[in-house]
């Protein structure tokens, strides 16, 4: 789906029998998520897609829980006078900050870049964000600020890139893109990836608008938890993807999960985010 396109690593991260990380070849941050239409700059929407209050939701699920460190994204009108994909500084390893006369500030806080369009805005929240209290997002064209939109934080949100699939009954938002051996029906103990978002802070820390580094790795502080049918999974790497902005989790695909999608969840820091997996023999 188009929520997710190009966020998602190519080749080279990927977990082997022992479930190590390789990172081999990175494509690095040449992957986007965008919408293309361009309108009058207007500002942000105020009722957001899939029905959420407010136009600024996660980047994998477009649902409103986010934490710093999130990558997020913003629906509007008229924030941008071009499509840019090109965002990432080359001088610095990092995600610019103020692109083709735009800005994405968080209390004041200018946010790095991930993709621009006009009524699409993909932004990495800083990880100096509050917790807790209400924070204010704006988006600056050419000097001009839109209406501010509210948001409050999590100490994590987990999510997982996939394709849409919203089941309220489920409380899920898609069916997660999973890195098998055999992908369309996944057996127990195959070594797995999934690639994720709002995983929270790591050792060593992730910087504003920075990739995950190569070994040593960038491991969650907090422990990550994770189901599938109800079956806990042995999670075997749980943190920055080398060479990306998103998180990356290895784990063993479980016994006992019943045939066809299945619901999983992922939980991290007492934040748990709802996902649809597919299992054996689907």
């Amino acid at each position: 789906g188009d929520r997710a396109q190009g966020l998602l690593p190519e080749k080279g991260v990927h977990s082997d029998g022992g479930g190590d990380v390789h990172h081999n070849e990175i494509d690095g941050p040449r992957r986007q998520h965008r919408h293309e239409c361009e309108q009058p700059r207007e500002g942000i929407e105020r009722a957001g897609r899939n029905g959420n209050a407010g136009g600024i939701v996660d980047a994998a699920t477009d649902l409103p829980a986010l934490s710093p460190g999130s990558l997020a994204s913003i629906y509007g009108t008229g924030m941008a006078t071009t499509s840019n994909s090109s965002t990432f500084d080359t001088s610095t390893d990092t995600f610019s900050n103020d692109v083709a006369g735009v800005q994405v500030f968080l209390n004041g806080e200018a946010s790095p870049l991930i993709f621009l369009s006009s009524d699409q805005i993909n932004f990495a929240i800083p990880w100096d964000s509050l917790v807790g209290p209400a924070l204010n997002v704006e988006v600056m064209l050419n000097g001009i600020l839109s209406n501010p939109i509210p948001i409050t934080l999590g100490t994590a949100a987990p999510s997982l890139f996939g394709i849409p699939y919203n089941d309220s009954a489920l409380g899920v938002a898609n069916v997660a893109i999973d890195s098998c051996p055999n992908n369309e029906a996944p057996q127990a103990g195959a070594y797995c990836t999934l690639w994720g978002n709002g995983f929270g802070p790591t050792n060593p820390a992730l910087t504003d608008g920075g990739l995950a580094p190569p070994p040593p790795l960038a491991w969650t502080d907090s422990t990550c938890a994770l189901t599938i049918d109800g079956v806990t999974a042995q999670v075997t790497y749980c943190g920055g993807a080398p060479g990306e902005i998103i998180y990356q989790l290895n784990f063993v695909f479980p016994p006992g999960v019943g045939s066809g999608a299945q619901k999983g969840t992922l939980t991290i820091n007492d934040n748990t985010g709802n996902f649809l997996i597919v299992g054996p023999g689907n």
